[in-house]
């Protein structure tokens, strides 16, 4: 490449990125954020161990920005920006991998509009901004997929042109991709379109390849895999030293091991059969996808579902591939609701791919072994059982990154037409206005910056326990919002936070609940871990349950279970009142709060809590007004 152009497109290449890390930045939340943020900041700040398979790397960049704050509410903010700095340089990188593509299929080519109009359409679709301003790991891994992915095609340009020096940018990727691992394993996703990079490129020279250079390339490219994977050295490490979150307690080569493969979670088969999991309520939803085909009527005329291969089949199309991946590039590139972006971005990269069919047959094939590897074949592995407890759209981020690749070739595609008809070349410039409108059509739905959804609701759990109670939570969003206020910000470290549902693991049982022993001093676990906790507690010691808990045991303790805030305290006999008038007011008074604006765009999990904050409000606002208690009735009221 020409100098000029060459530092004309670095130049560039960094504009675009500093221009998306300032609307990241933005837009970022400045606090915790619903799903797995909370623990992601817990254990990057105190270093203590996330869940499997783990992200060393990640915490260990995480934890050197929390140490930048000031105060620890400002913690997050930190910890966040991360992302939102990892996004911006992903962005950057696709920019210059965009540039470099567009003149393997028209060498007199800048492609700076293309690329620019590629990587901001990348920028500006929901999956890739929802990760770049919250603490989780998918903007960094991003990163280090889109530098692997710049990388090859420089080696490729390196190669081609007979450079010394082709070899280092092998050992780059090879680092790139052990470090990958050390954030999340999606980076490996782009090890076959490497592959087949790699392939094409060095075919029409095979013959003039050396063997012992070959083996001392591929030996060195596995030395820096593998230096690449050292991060994962500090998981054993601080496991062994006990910190408060400590997941799975890996700290012995066996628990390291069952660790890293991920053995407390389910997984399913990899390819067949699609309907495989076995849960209450299963095999109706799965019916609902499938077509009924395998039922079977039975002699005492009950329906029995048992799935055949038309069923695998049809649930793989509808659900796994139409619903769980097809329906999120509809959302990304055509809109919200399908008409918000016209399909513009759609409609630009299906031109895009057919440009580059037309233009660089290798080319375009490395860039489909790109998309589908991150798409179409990591639906088909992840073998999704319905229905999810959420939106799995980051999983596919990659194919969404070789999509906006295409969506720069369909702009190339537009300017080389203007160009063969003699027009104006200004007129194509208006193809800017694409990436434009998805800024603004998208930019509500992903300002956070005045989100404290996940905050407000974690103060609130804790604020509506008495002194040196313990809370039963369910699942991710009631537990880890609450790691986060007590183990970074320090609120309400009296209470005793137990979720039930790892409850039921070993090592969750032992560091939370090692008193829960039996008569020959084993571990107990689940419900009779449980029932311990309940039957041995201090008569000083109130017990509550958030929400979830309250839905899961509501009917093992009938008349029991009263409001008090936004929990239910387990009252120590059966009672006709629902509420905890006195108590509940009294939270309710004196720390309960929502400092989210109304104008704030909560997504469905922020949007339930906050129903749900409003409903237990207005009812205890009620029943103060059916004991003619109205004043107190209206200060609830003034704070729904």
């Amino acid at each position: 490449m020409h100098a000029a152009l060459r530092k004309k497109t670095v130049r560039l290449g960094w504009a675009i990125g500093l221009f998306t890390f300032l609307i990241y930045f933005l837009t970022l939340a400045r606090t915790v954020s619903f799903w797995d943020c909370g623990e992601f900041i817990a254990t990057s700040y105190t270093m203590g161990v996330g869940h499997p398979p783990g992200a060393p790397l990640y915490q260990l960049l995480a934890h050197c920005f929390t140490l930048i704050a000031s105060d620890p509410t400002r913690i997050a903010f930190w910890s966040n920006l991360l992302s939102a700095l990892a996004a911006g340089a992903t962005n950057m990188f696709l920019f210059w991998t965009i540039c470099h593509a567009i003149r393997y299929c028209r060498p007199q080519a800048t492609g700076f509009l293309a690329a620019s109009v590629g990587s901001l359409c990348y920028t500006f679709c929901d999956t890739a901004w929802f990760s770049a301003v919250e603490s989780e790991v998918y903007s960094l891994a991003m990163l280090l997929a889109s530098v692997a992915v710049w990388a090859t095609m420089r080696w490729s340009i390196s190669y081609r042109s007979r450079l010394n020096g082709s070899a280092r940018w092998v050992l780059l990727i090879a680092l790139l991709e052990g470090l990958g691992v050390c954030v999340h394993e999606m980076v490996w996703l782009t090890i076959p379109a490497i592959l087949v990079v790699m392939a094409i490129t060095l075919w029409p020279n095979r013959r003039e390849l050396r063997i012992s250079r070959c083996v001392g390339v591929v030996s060195f490219a596995l030395f820096f895999f593998l230096l690449g994977l050292t991060p994962y050295a500090i998981i054993p490490l601080r496991a062994a030293s006990n910190p408060t979150i400590n997941n799975t307690n890996p700290s012995t080569a066996e628990a390291f091991e069952t660790y890293i493969k991920r053995k407390q979670y389910e997984n399913g088969p990899a390819l067949y059969p699609r309907i495989w999991r076995k849960h209450p309520g299963d095999d109706k939803n799965y019916a609902e996808w499938s077509g009924f085909h395998g039922k079977e009527i039975k002699e005492d005329g009950t329906v029995e579902f048992k799935p055949n291969v038309l069923d695998n089949l049809q649930f793989l199309c509808t659900y796994q591939l139409g619903c769980m991946y097809f329906r999120y590039i509809g959302l990304n590139y055509c809109g919200r609701n399908f008409y918000e972006l016209l399909c513009l971005p759609l409609l630009l990269a299906l031109l895009g791919l057919w440009y580059h069919w037309k233009k660089h047959r290798k080319g375009f094939w490395s860039l489909f072994t790109l998309f589908f590897f991150g798409g179409i074949g990591l639906a088909i592995y992840l073998n999704m059982p319905c229905y999810q407890p959420r939106e799995r759209d980051y999983a596919f981020v990659l194919s969404f990154f070789a999509i906006a690749i295409w969506i720069g070739m369909g702009v190339e595609a537009l300017v080389e037409w203007v160009e063969k008809k003699g027009w104006n070349e200004r007129w194509v410039w208006a193809v800017m206005l694409v990436p434009a409108l998805m800024l603004v059509m998208n930019y509500h739905y992903n300002d956070r910056s005045h989100n404290n959804a996940a905050r407000d609701t974690a103060i609130n759990m804790l604020s509506s326990c008495e002194p040196n109670a313990i809370l039963f939570t369910v699942g991710d969003n009631d537990t880890f919002p609450l790691w986060y206020m007590q183990e970074v910000e320090k609120y309400r470290r009296d209470v005793r936070v137990i979720n039930l549902t790892l409850l039921t693991t070993k090592w969750y049982a032992e560091q939370n609940a090692p008193e829960c022993v039996d008569e020959e001093g084993n571990q107990l676990r689940g419900y009779r871990a449980f029932a311990y906790l309940l039957e041995n507690h201090s008569e000083k010691t109130p017990v509550y349950f958030t929400y979830y808990g309250w839905l899961d045991y509501r009917s093992v303790f009938p008349d029991r279970l009263q409001l008090s805030g936004i929990c239910y305290r387990l009252a120590d006999e059966p009672t006709e009142e629902g509420v905890a008038t006195e108590e509940a007011y009294r939270h309710v008074a004196q720390s309960l709060q929502w400092t989210t604006p109304a104008s704030t765009y909560l997504d469905i999990t922020g949007k339930r809590f906050h129903q749900r904050y409003q409903g237990f409000l207005k009812t205890i606002a009620d029943t103060l007004d059916a004991r003619n208690n109205k004043a107190e009735a209206t200060l609830v009221r003034e704070k729904i």
